[in-house]
């Protein structure tokens, strides 16, 4: 098949910055629209980004291999877009934004089948060939639902794609952070010594901490287990310990932080200190050791919505606490699926530095030589963490390809590890 090479200067596709990770859209020109037609080689369905290669042939008559990526397996889910829709050997048509590298690899936005339906692939996003298309209902267009049913919080909460992000920094390159946050000077001289596609903390799937890991627009869950709640959320596969009792003694940070909960009425209250995830976004702007977060999970009244407040208190970073908020709701049937985060060869999220980041023993590459505010607190030890420790049920086969002992991450880099996984993750593939 004959690739079209569309290029449609100046048109903006809203949904690569409305849906995508900061890094999509880093990576790939909104401004661009480019059209191919193929035959898919190759099919790798798994999270952070879905991933396939299509077989084109160019203006020369020479065949070409594009690399396709589109947005996660969790989005696709909540958009009723399954495995099924692609397979080997199908002939397709695809629409999306160029790579800026120049290579072939194209971030698809719409899909045509052989069939003649087509497959809006972001969400919010509209049909470019037919009326008969998928992709535009699902978990995620859903209403709440009455919640009359004596469970409170304790069920399973979905993010509805018309629920504000917390972090709209994270999506949208062209958010002026020195005005959306009280930044002092510390956070604007680490903000100009970021760059992007070197210092991501969430390259090569490394787990956010808190606060940043609420930011997740998939589904999560609260489990009742007495003296402690358990938060189990489908991005990264972590599960948070909410105690409601008195919280470990134990000094040194983790990842999530040590979080302590109490009850305001039919509102949920938890304080997390002790976080050694050096973040408060996944844009550059750092979280100080000593930071608090305080969130507030409050039900409306039908019990069918959550409503979400959290405030950060940053100092050295930020000159007063930032409160931000979004919503849930609760979706009939919608339950907290596998993420299995898998890094893919090739593309926009393929591993091309394995420098030590937070949450290793070694500390962030670049933070180590930014201006550190002085603390407003004594020392809560080293910076210590264990990723793995918050994973629930590491997928068969793939324990020993992250480097799990002991329930125990190795000194094996993450980069190493899910370069590993994704390479013998073989079902993952279809050739």
């Amino acid at each position: 098949m004959r690739g079209c090479g569309l290029a449609l200067a100046g048109l903006l596709l809203l949904p690569l910055t409305a849906t995508a990770h900061h890094s999509v859209a880093a990576n790939f020109d909104a401004r661009i629209v480019t059209e191919l037609e193929g035959e898919i080689t190759r099919v790798f369905w798994r999270n952070p980004h879905v991933r396939f290669t299509i077989r084109v042939e160019d203006e020369r008559g020479q065949e070409v291999l594009w690399d396709i990526e589109t947005t996660s397996v969790s989005t696709l889910r909540r958009m009723d877009i399954s495995k099924a829709l692609v397979a080997v050997g199908d002939t397709v048509r695809v629409a999306g934004n160029p790579s800026r590298r120049g290579d072939s690899l194209l971030y698809v936005n719409n899909l045509l089948l052989r069939d003649g339906r087509e497959a809006v692939m972001t969400a919010g996003g509209s049909p470019r060939w037919t009326t008969d298309v998928l992709g535009t209902s699902g978990p995620g267009f859903e209403e709440a639902a009455n919640a009359k049913d004596n469970r409170d919080i304790f069920r399973v909460w979905s993010s509805p794609f018309e629920s504000p992000m917390l972090l709209p920094e994270s999506l949208d390159p062209s958010i002026d952070l020195a005005e959306h946050y009280p930044l002092t000077d510390a956070a604007r001289a680490a903000l100009a010594d970021w760059n992007q596609e070197e210092d991501s903390p969430i390259r090569d799937c490394r787990p956010k901490g808190m606060p940043t890991i609420m930011e997740q627009p998939f589904p999560m869950e609260f489990v009742d287990l007495g003296d402690r709640i358990e938060l189990r959320l489908e991005e990264y596969d972590l599960v948070r310990t909410i105690h409601m009792s008195d919280p470990p003694e134990d000094p040194t940070p983790v990842l999530l932080g040590i979080s302590a909960g109490r009850w305001e009425g039919d509102a949920l209250i938890v304080t997390t200190n002790r976080i050694s995830w050096r973040y408060f976004d996944t844009v550059g702007i750092p979280l100080i050791e000593d930071a608090v977060v305080v969130e507030e999970f409050a039900l409306a009244e039908d019990g069918g919505r959550l409503d979400y407040t959290v405030t950060v208190t940053n100092p050295g970073y930020f000159t007063e606490p930032v409160v931000l908020s979004k919503f849930f709701h609760w979706v009939p049937g919608v339950e907290v699926g596998r993420y299995d985060c898998t890094v893919a060869e090739g593309g926009s999220t393929t591993a091309r530095s394995t420098a030590p980041r937070v949450g290793l023993p070694d500390g962030p590459r670049r933070l180590q030589n930014l201006p550190v505010p002085a603390r407003t607190t004594g020392s809560h030890g080293r910076l210590a963490d264990d990723p793995a420790s918050y994973r629930r049920d590491p997928h068969p086969g793939f324990a020993h390809a992250i480097g799990l002992h002991a329930g125990k991450v190795t000194n094996q880099t993450v980069a190493e590890m899910f370069v590993s996984a994704a390479r013998e993750s073989s079902d993952s593939f279809v050739r």
